[in-house]
């Protein structure tokens, strides 16, 4: 009867001890044991892997939220250029009257019409600016608001982004120095 060759040693083990006899390990199996100082347990192995991961983790995401932290300084900057306009335009003591931003909105984006007759103020110089009062037109109420609240203009636009993301998207045209 053949055995394999791990059978085969447990039984010649077996046979050994059942004869009194102790078993004498070889050479080969000496090499391959560790001593009790190097043995790891599973657990020790697997806390130290989540101790790494964990360590992973953080730094990924410490990276991550000083990206986020570092946004575009360019970011809603004609939707503040404009509501800056529009706030010069408005007398200190009407500040907080909603009829009043919504004139002055008007009065700086539009010089006649509405809808298809539409026609922006040619006071407006850049085509930015235009696009900017396209989109403020409609929703005069929504800027009125937070602004007659006395909200920073920033805050305004952000909140403006959430319904429409293209108030903060559009910026004016970046242009670079030359230095002779």
């Amino acid at each position: 009867m053949k055995l394999k060759r791990g059978k085969r040693k447990r039984q010649f083990r077996l046979l050994l001890s059942s004869a009194g006899v102790e078993h004498v390990a070889s050479k080969h199996e000496n090499q391959n044991r560790r001593k009790p100082s190097q043995t790891r347990s599973i657990d020790q192995t697997m806390r130290q892997w989540k101790k790494v991961f964990a360590i992973l983790f953080l730094f990924v995401s410490l990276a991550l939220a000083k990206k986020a932290k570092e946004a575009d300084p360019r970011e809603c900057e004609v939707c503040i250029s404009n509501l800056d306009m529009i706030d010069k335009m408005i007398p200190s003591e009407k500040k907080a009257d909603k009829a009043a931003i919504e004139k002055a909105i008007t009065t700086h984006c539009t010089l006649s019409g509405f809808g298809s007759d539409w026609k922006p103020n040619p006071a407006l110089t850049s085509p930015k600016d235009v696009k900017m009062c396209y989109i403020f037109e409609p929703i005069k109420k929504s800027i009125s608001t937070p602004f007659s609240m006395g909200m920073p203009k920033k805050k305004v636009c952000e909140r403006l982004k959430k319904d429409n993301p293209e108030v903060c998207q559009i910026k004016y045209r970046k242009f670079c120095a030359i230095v002779v």
